[in-house]
């Protein structure tokens, strides 16, 4: 097992090494120049007296002397460069000992697909009404791909796996949060903020596309919430013990509802040809996931009032560009609750299940010491950039679109495209 102390006698070994390697580097070039002072005033002595020879040497020595203190002080920096460096070597292997590797793996993969299917639809939501030329080009061949990529099947099915995923290990996560009272209203408070500053830019515009009632974060932040409590009063009244349980048949619940409501919304929607059971079931799986591009995409509200606003809380229409119902994913959160408290109660990654039984009963900084710990820290600097925004979630989601923009908006514009605004 790699201890505490055992870090710290490794990391005293490195510098010990390093230390004495710049000690033998130092005193050879002593040497060397030592035997080169000898060698030159033995020559400089061959045409000049005694008392021109002690002065030169004296000089040689001074000029060597300041040489050789500029060279120690550089090694100083180095050895304690190199100190700083190790230490924060250490500290960050003790870090990413106590993440779960997997969890941010797959989150960052989520977040990542969500990264990708944001900037193609903006070729053809943005880029393609804000440039007079876009019709040439290869922008125009990035509008045309990135169009057939959004209606494509493909890009459906892995919309809803993503989102379902995300959601998903949001719930998770749960067990690993120190607070999800604080997590939960962190976010519902942050995506009301975008609801308030979208209605504020709509209205100046005069655009109602740009509103949102629940974005993605609104959403996410309801869901931990009704999740939150729920398992605070479930854990008070029947024990710790007994929620994971609860939490599994409440997904079960919850799927059985939305099932039920969702179909009955479906077969009542106006359509050409008109909806049936056949296409019921055949596109099921949309519906299933906050109705998809059956119901949520193609069928939006245009404003909100008492008789609708139920159907888009609860995920039965759409509303808005960016928008997700409670429904279905209330369910997964308490599914990826249920997980987590199975899983991941001792809340350590599943490489446990490849040691020992007794190395599986480690807890706290035992087992982010250990052997399975160190490599559960190794996996997570490896995995790096694909992890990142598991690890940093709102921060990926907020900066995106406007990094993306940055970049592009010279791109295009140093290809001869022009803003149509101007």
């Amino acid at each position: 097992m790699i201890s505490e102390i055992t870090l710290y006698e490794k990391r005293q070994a490195y510098l010990n090494s390093f230390q004495e390697r710049l000690n033998n580097k130092l005193l050879s070039y002593k040497e060397e120049k030592k035997s080169h002072i000898e060698k030159s005033v033995n020559e400089y002595a061959k045409s000049h007296d005694e008392i021109d020879v002690k002065l030169y040497r004296i000089r040689l020595e001074l000029k060597y002397n300041n040489k050789i203190k500029k060279l120690e002080d550089r090694y100083e920096k180095k050895y304690a460069n190199a100190v700083i460096k190790s230490e924060a070597k250490d500290r960050n292997i003790l870090k990413n000992s106590k993440r779960v590797w997997e969890i941010d793996f797959l989150r960052g993969v989520a977040i990542w697909g969500m990264v990708f299917d944001h900037c193609t639809a903006d070729f053809w939501m943005f880029f393609k009404n804000i440039f007079s030329n876009s019709d040439t080009g290869w922008l125009d061949f990035m509008i045309y791909q990135t169009d057939l990529y959004w209606k494509s099947s493909f890009r459906i099915g892995v919309r809803l796996f993503g989102v379902f995923l995300f959601v998903f290990l949001c719930g998770v996560s749960t067990v690993f949060s120190k607070n999800n009272w604080k997590r939960s209203l962190g976010l519902v408070g942050f995506g009301f903020a975008i609801t308030i500053l979208l209605a504020f830019v709509a209205n100046i515009v005069g655009n109602n596309d740009l509103q949102v009632l629940l974005s993605t974060i609104t959403t996410i932040g309801l869901c931990l919430l009704i999740y939150t409590g729920v398992s605070y009063l479930c854990k008070r009244l029947f024990g710790k013990k007994s929620w994971k349980w609860i939490s599994l048949g409440i997904f079960i619940t919850c799927s059985i509802f939305w099932a039920i409501m969702s179909s009955i919304n479906y077969m009542h929607i106006e359509a050409n040809p008109p909806h049936t059971l056949d296409t019921l079931f055949d596109r099921f799986y949309f519906i299933f996931n906050n109705n998809g591009n059956d119901i949520g995409w193609f069928y939006q509200y245009k404003n909100l009032d008492a008789s609708n606003i139920y159907k888009v809380i609860l995920g039965l229409q759409g509303f808005g560009s960016d928008w997700l119902g409670l429904f279905p994913y209330v369910g997964y959160i308490f599914l990826g609750g249920f997980v987590g408290e199975t899983v991941y109660k001792d809340k350590k990654s599943i490489i446990k299940y490849f040691y020992h039984k007794e190395d599986r009963k480690l807890s706290g900084e035992a087992y982010f010491l250990s052997k399975q710990g160190q490599l559960n820290a190794k996996i997570n600097m490896k995995l790096g950039f694909i992890a990142y925004p598991g690890r940093h979630t709102l921060l990926v989601y907020v900066l995106h679109q406007p990094i993306f923009f940055a970049i592009m908006l010279p791109i295009l514009l140093m290809s001869g495209y022009t803003l149509s605004i101007f």
